[in-house]
């Protein structure tokens, strides 16, 4: 007899990673990017930045982006392109800014 595997959604991948994440010590933060019903226009309305990852993770000096997917999910240009920009980064920065000239400021102190 032939078993088959259950299938398991994007939505479970993605609560699995979250939960390991959180148990081993990660601040874990869900990145909304999609896109919604629009019943006027009849058509899905996009929300976010096409290609950034569903999850950032941060512990200590590890910050981590994890684009999820199904088991059989396959990653677009955009979230390719994205997770390269990423995994091509030395050194990362956060900062807050109230105006352009602070971001200024805040950029030219890192140099």
């Amino acid at each position: 007899m032939k078993v088959k595997k259950p299938k398991i959604s994007e939505r479970e991948v993605q609560k699995q990673i979250t939960d390991y994440l959180k148990m081993t010590g990660f601040e874990v933060y869900r990145l909304n990017n999609g896109a919604t019903w629009n019943a006027k226009s009849q058509a899905y309305v996009f929300h976010g930045n096409p290609g950034v990852s569903d999850v950032l993770a941060i512990k200590s000096k590890l910050m981590i982006f994890v684009e999820v997917k199904s088991p059989t999910g396959k990653l677009s240009e955009d979230q390719t392109k994205f997770l390269e920009l990423v995994n091509g980064v030395e050194e990362i920065m956060g900062i807050c800014c109230h105006n352009i000239d602070e971001l200024f400021a805040k950029l030219s102190q890192k140099k």
